[in-house]
């Protein structure tokens, strides 16, 4: 039998530096749930194999499509399906998020080029732009977006 914990999103973002900081909460059967405060843009990105939902928890997150932008308030949600060019970033100074989506999931990100590079989640722990995992032209593009 899997333990009950509380978890408070927003109390464990106040915790958060001044980084881009993604962790994961916990898996949910093939799913992942997890926690982002966003102080940045979020570069433009896709996941081929799997949908990605977002829940808005605090501040406004903007998700930016080749053809719109949607902006959620906290307490609303909206689903990316599969292999969908999008782009993140919060309204004002920050936002806090929740996101959903397939465990080991690959995200890839585009190049200003066009060129994609492949980031595959099961190398992830921590997608702060802190961490060691992260490839380093991402580090640098995070940087040069202010993350």
């Amino acid at each position: 039998m899997a333990t009950l914990d509380l978890i408070d999103p927003l109390e464990l973002s106040r915790a958060v530096g001044p980084h881009y900081h993604n962790v994961s909460l916990g898996p949910v059967n093939d799913h992942e749930l997890r926690l982002s405060v966003m102080r940045a843009p979020f570069g433009w990105h896709r996941h081929p194999d799997s949908d990605e939902t977002f829940v808005c928890v605090d501040g406004e997150l903007l998700i930016e499509f080749e053809d719109r932008t949607i902006a959620l308030q906290p307490g609303q949600l909206v689903t990316v399906p599969a292999g969908v060019v999008h782009r993140t970033s919060p309204a004002g100074e920050r936002s806090v998020n929740l996101t959903f989506e397939r465990r080991n999931a690959t995200t890839v990100f585009e190049h200003d080029d066009g060129g994609p590079i492949a980031w595959p989640a099961a190398r992830i722990d921590d997608r702060s732009c802190v961490s060691r995992s992260v490839p380093p032209q991402i580090v640098a593009r995070l940087q040069e977006l202010g993350g």
